[in-house]
């Protein structure tokens, strides 16, 4: 049978995706989520080995920190840096960058050097990600990019498992450092093809100006709640933490007045259904980025297990996320509200039973309730950006959809800082032994728990009110 013959899937299909024109381009995209995708659960995997040789516990969660403020500030300055660079400049300059904050982490003589190379990855990884949509946008039609996002969910799942297994036999060898230069090598290699694969590719013009102030004030209010995190007394850390929460209010006043803004106009107003899903979205996520920060570590101070099946069971969460993300990709009119709602639900449960079973249950328990709670995003989060999108004008759907990664970015930049500071207060800044985390397990976990049912409240408000006919891309 000749090529011309073979029967084809039709538009959309996965054999119009996969053609040998298009098959290099859509490898090198994914093999750019694998960079970000498996840094994420490798870096999980060994944090508690970084701490435990060059000290620092109490900055162990400036590690995420430190992350995602880096990717905050990449999310507001990718899409001009695509105009201006191109995609595949921008992509070649991006992985240098992120390969520069690899062999920073990989030399650091100590903790601050490494926190240093984890605001540069993650400042990379953000340009990363938002290169790649607009790589996607270009490159490939309308019609089969939601099998372009299926992919890059298998992506994800891939990264579940081979993440932790790469995190874990180099943290289990005793040589935590070799998982970094093997990233910073991997984005060596991509810098270049990426250069000329994308060689002609350039983003859509965006408006002149840009957010500068409002980041400004974002950045300072992460900041602070970094420096709360750390200070001595719980007099001095609230303090301190409430100057940080001033910072984030006056970051919302100032970007819905401002003319170059961060989130639409709506999205600090829970009145609306836009606003309602922006809160969703923030408090869903603050409430469970505690099990990223020290899922690893109190999974091996209570029960002994290696850093390779502490990996695997804080990556429970990454795998749920993932297969229940392509079972709503086929939902429709209704179904859609309910699942929304289903989600929140699940995220809610897996938050506080994470905090009850952690100490006293078997592993596998907690592997569970993992799941469960990456179960409930997997639910929600695709159909909670086309909620969104589906309430604001047109000329803000561009904006609406990068908002949503902003604003989950921020809510997990303030609870890590703030699952710092109560860390912290419960001694885990000195060491974790055994005996502090079986103590001191359920306060830490249970502390941000209950934002999940604020995250539930405000999902139930954003779907009363949507319409069943709103479209839904998977």
């Amino acid at each position: 049978m000749t090529a011309s013959a073979a029967p084809a899937e039709g538009p959309g299909g996965w054999a119009e995706l996969v053609t040998p024109a298009r098959l290099p381009t859509l490898a090198l995209i994914l093999f750019s989520v694998w960079l970000g995708a498996a840094d994420t659960l490798v870096s999980v995997t060994l944090m508690p080995k970084v701490v435990g040789d060059l000290g620092g516990y109490r900055y162990f969660s400036w590690a995420v920190t430190a992350f995602v403020l880096g990717s905050i500030v990449a999310g507001a300055t990718a899409g001009r840096a695509a105009e201006r660079l191109g995609v595949g400049r921008g992509l070649a300059v991006a992985a240098g960058v992120y390969a520069a904050g690899c062999a920073l982490s990989a030399t650091a003589p100590g903790m601050f050097a490494f926190l240093g190379g984890r605001l540069v990855q993650g400042l990379a990884a953000g340009w990363l990600g938002g290169m790649n949509m607009v790589a996607i946008g270009a490159v490939f039609p309308e019609r089969i990019r939601p099998k372009v996002f299926s992919a890059v969910a298998g992506v994800w799942a891939a990264a579940t498992l081979l993440g932790p297994l790469l995190g874990g036999v180099f943290a289990d060898a005793g040589v935590w450092r070799g998982a970094f230069w093997a990233f910073a090598v991997q984005a060596l290699v991509f810098a270049p093809i990426a250069l000329v694969r994308f060689g002609g590719e350039r983003g859509q013009p965006g408006p002149e100006g840009s957010p500068l102030r409002q980041l400004l004030v974002l950045i300072a209010a992460v900041l602070a709640m970094a420096l709360a995190s750390v200070a001595r007394g719980p007099g001095l850390g609230s303090a301190t933490a409430l100057v940080a929460l001033g910072f984030f209010a006056g970051f919302l006043a100032l970007d819905r007045r401002a003319r170059f803004r961060l989130l639409p106009r709506s999205a600090a107003d829970p009145r609306t259904v836009a606003g309602a899903a922006y809160a969703a979205t923030f408090f869903q996520f603050a409430a469970v980025i505690v099990w990223s920060v020290y899922g690893a570590a109190y999974l091996q101070a209570l029960h002994g297990v290696s850093a390779l099946t502490s990996g695997y069971v804080v990556g429970c969460e990454a795998l749920g996320w993932t297969l229940a993300s392509w079972v709503v990709s086929h939902l429709t009119g209704a179904a859609r509200r309910r699942s929304i709602r289903l989600g929140a639900v699940a995220v809610a449960l897996g938050a506080f039973g994470l905090a009850a079973v952690l100490a006293p249950a078997p592993v596998v328990v907690s592997a569970a309730m993992a799941g469960l709670m990456g179960a409930g995003f997997g639910l929600s989060y695709a159909l909670v950006i086309e909620l969104i999108l589906a309430d604001l004008p047109s000329d803000e759907q561009g904006l609406g959809a990068a908002a949503v990664s902003n604003v989950q970015q921020m809510g997990n930049a303030l609870a890590a800082a703030f699952a710092g500071l109560i860390a912290n207060a419960l001694g885990v800044g000195e060491g974790l032994t055994p005996e502090l985390a079986r103590r001191t397990a359920f306060p830490l976990f249970f502390a941000l728990a209950p934002l999940a049912l604020i995250g539930l409240a405000a999902a139930w408000r954003a779907t009363r009110e949507t319409p069943a006919s709103a479209p839904v891309n998977p």
